[in-house]
């Protein structure tokens, strides 16, 4: 199968039909829970996500937090287009308090949570599947009944249920009002083949809009929930930079770079922004991206080896898959071990330094020496230094 950068193949991928498909950001409930943010942190992130085309916002969980509870009712005075949605947690003894406080801050739609895996049900919480299916009913109710108009049933850790559990679950939320089903890998514990089956059975029920929740403590989260999107998902979580719980989530960019390019969906997001958005994750939480982060990285679109570099100039989608525009990226060409003259050229006239070929020469062996002995990248400022002192001599 070739895929070619702004000509992907119309058969990389099966068809996942024609319902709208909404990505849901979850950064601001997530990343709370990894990394804390402030008050104008959360506004400012939520205004960005917003701007650059997010439908729906999971801000947080106002029950638990006055700070939430603020962002809440400040964005909502702002006037800002995505829906806020809210988490309630369902399974404590106060849970109508956190109904009311998601009602009270004007949440779109509320995400009621609750474990259905045998697991949490009877060594953590210490309740039988009934009194599971019993408490979901009350709070649902309870949601419908104080005015909340979009209710969601979260399921936690799902996949370690039965699927026999969680079509009741699903049937049980449906009955008592619920409009959506989020089918949770909490734990990160399964693969796609799995969860792509049991998002089948859930769809299937057609008693609800199902979406799907995936952490990426295996490093699966990206390729379950594209599984949960083939079987029919409807609605999938994200958070920029993928932060979130542990080892996090499902990553905004790659997912929407993927369905846009090989699942020839429309999500809605203006990709440009993407780059953007994961800095600015990074700049506040002080979490550095990775520099080799797929698409956002600083390194994503970078070219060392002569080879590369030279095919980047003649024909970027020998060696790119998109047009780092597409995310608003840049190409860069970075000094290296193994970059040979073209690489080390580039590099010069793009910092306007005048070589002679013997001078670009003796900068290819002296960058190898630098960069295998240091270990890490040739800055801008060190690159200009190496070549002034063989300018000089």
């Amino acid at each position: 199968m070739a895929i070619q950068q702004a000509n992907f193949s119309d058969d990389a991928c099966p068809s996942v039909g024609t319902a709208p498909l909404i990505i849901r950001d979850c950064t601001l409930r997530e990343a709370e829970q990894a990394v804390g943010l402030t008050l104008h942190e959360k506004l400012r992130l939520a205004h960005e996500l917003a701007a650059a085309g997010l439908q729906r916002i999971q801000l947080g969980a106002p029950g638990r937090s006055e700070i939430d509870c603020q962002a809440f009712l400040q964005l909502k005075g702002a006037g800002i287009t995505a829906s806020l949605d809210a988490l309630a947690i369902a399974y404590v003894p106060d849970w109508r308090d956190h109904i009311d406080a998601c009602v009270a801050c004007g949440a779109d739609a509320v995400d009621i949570v609750h474990p259905v895996s045998e697991i949490h049900l009877r060594e953590v919480l210490g309740v039988s599947p009934a009194e599971m299916l019993d408490r979901i009913t009350d709070v649902v109710t309870y949601a419908k009944d104080h005015g909340v108009t979009t209710v969601a049933v979260s399921a936690m850790d799902a996949p370690r249920s039965t699927p026999e559990i969680l079509a009741t679950v699903a049937q049980t939320a449906a009955a008592a009002g619920a409009q959506e089903f989020f089918l949770c890998d909490s734990v990160g514990v399964v693969g796609p083949r799995w969860i792509g089956e049991l998002a089948n059975d859930l769809v299937a029920l057609d008693c609800l809009r199902v979406g799907v929740h995936c952490h990426n403590d295996l490093g699966l989260a990206l390729a379950n929930a594209l599984a949960a999107v083939e079987a029919g998902c409807a609605i999938v979580d994200v958070t920029v930079n993928g932060i979130g719980e542990r080892a996090g989530n499902v990553c905004l960019d790659e997912l929407v770079v993927v369905l846009e390019k090989l699942y020839h969906l429309d999500t809605g997001v203006d990709t440009t922004q993407l780059t953007a958005l994961a800095t600015t994750m990074s700049d506040l939480t002080k979490v550095p991206l990775a520099f080799n982060k797929p698409l956002v990285g600083p390194h994503a679109f970078s070219h060392r080896h002569d080879t590369h570099a030279r095919a980047a100039i003649a024909h970027p989608a020998a060696v790119e898959p998109l047009d780092p525009d597409f995310v608003g990226n840049q190409r860069r060409f970075l000094p290296g071990k193994y970059s040979g003259p073209f690489v080390i050229r580039q590099i010069a006239d793009r910092s306007g330094l005048k070589l002679t070929d013997d001078q670009v020469d003796q900068l290819v062996e002296i960058v190898c020496q630098v960069a295998t002995e240091s270990k890490t990248d040739i800055t801008d400022s060190e690159f200009r230094q190496l070549a002034e002192e063989i300018i000089v001599q």
